[in-house]
């Protein structure tokens, strides 16, 4: 899957890019604490596509 691919190349270079987090398929990934459930606030995981991150790789930088 592309966004596997994405969101994995973004945490293997998030020191270069400045990665803050990566949000994908219901989980965060913070360099702090690695992958953790990402509670969207919908009942279950793909409920909300856009919430959930599960269509797209969500990427924050500083």
């Amino acid at each position: 899957m592309y966004g596997d691919r994405l969101a994995s190349f973004f945490i293997k270079n998030a020191r270069r890019l400045g990665v803050l987090y990566v949000v994908f398929y219901c989980k965060i990934w913070l360099p702090g604490s690695g992958w953790q459930h990402y509670d969207s606030g919908g009942a279950k995981c793909g409920d909300s596509p856009s919430a959930d991150h599960t269509n797209h790789v969500h990427l924050s930088v500083y």
